[in-house]
């Protein structure tokens, strides 16, 4: 079972009442239909999702294992950074492509370690929410995920090089879920 979180302000709230166990983490990036966490109730576990309209760098996220009751907290955006998903913020993206941007300031790499296979080579397939790269602060490594089923169109950053918080580092061509 599948349940979108409730939407106030900059925070997500739970949809229902049992024990909250997360699966995103402070700095990442969560977009709308993203699974954020699950809830334990009466032994039976409850995806919840963001919801629509939903799209920002997470600040803060509930601790794991707790209680939680309808509409308490799970977690809230930070001030910083909002993604909009789908806008196009740079003139030169292709139409219909959607932006990738860094989550954090740090080092980009397309695989986790040389020699590793590229988690996500231009033109392949990836599913929503896999990894298209890390970004490397201090010896931390924080992965970028896509928001939406689609294919990378180009690579605008380079294994290696440096970035900030919301570069543009690759357009992702969209594709539909196959039925």
């Amino acid at each position: 079972m599948s349940l979108a979180a409730k939407q106030k302000g900059d925070s997500l709230l739970a949809p229902v009442i049992g024990t909250w166990v997360p699966c995103v983490s402070v700095g990442q990036v969560v977009s709308a239909g993203m699974p954020v966490g699950v809830i334990w109730r009466a032994g039976k576990a409850i995806r919840v999702t963001a919801p629509d309209g939903a799209g920002a760098v997470i600040e803060y996220v509930s601790d794991a294992h707790s209680q939680v009751e309808y509409g308490q907290s799970l977690l809230r955006y930070g001030d910083d950074v909002r993604v909009e998903s789908g806008v196009q913020h740079d003139q030169d993206t292709p139409d219909g492509a959607l932006i990738v941007q860094a989550p954090m300031s740090g080092t980009l790499y397309h695989q986790s370690s040389p020699g590793a296979p590229v988690f996500a080579p231009p033109g392949v397939l990836i599913e929503e929410n896999a990894t298209l790269a890390l970004v490397e602060v201090m010896k931390s490594l924080t992965p970028v995920r896509n928001a939406q089923r689609g294919r990378i169109a180009r690579w605008l950053v380079e294994n290696g090089e440096a970035v900030k918080a919301g570069d543009v580092i690759a357009w992702l061509n969209p594709e539909p879920k196959s039925s």
